[in-house]
């Protein structure tokens, strides 16, 4: 494998959304097709026509992840990119620490 492979991991496969839970609030657990596992915080990206409506917590916790668009979507027809999702998310090991912390 040459350094320009290196750069590239699955040939921007890495962020294909595997599945997705609903955790709290805003917050989404993630798997990714290279293995990671991440929490991603939607609150911020709720803003226009198709995110409006998810504010409501009980609309967004009704989030799913469609296969075939290898994301997360909602009922109303919103879905959010995959590779913003592998970029915003906060690795899930990382997460559970910090919020661990925050409790202390």
């Amino acid at each position: 494998m040459n350094n320009q492979e290196k750069l590239r991991p699955y040939n921007g496969l890495h962020w294909i959304v595997e599945d997705a839970e609903y955790l709290e609030e805003y917050k989404v657990k993630v798997w990714f097709r290279d293995g990671s596992v991440k929490i991603v915080d939607l609150e911020s990206q709720l803003t226009g026509e198709m995110f409006e409506p998810l504010k409501d917590v009980e609309l967004f916790a009704q989030l799913r992840y469609d296969q075939d668009a290898s994301t997360i979507v909602w009922t109303n027809g919103a879905d959010i990119a995959p590779e913003f999702l592998y970029e915003a998310g906060i690795d899930a090991m990382k997460y559970e620490e910090e919020k661990q912390k925050r409790r202390a």
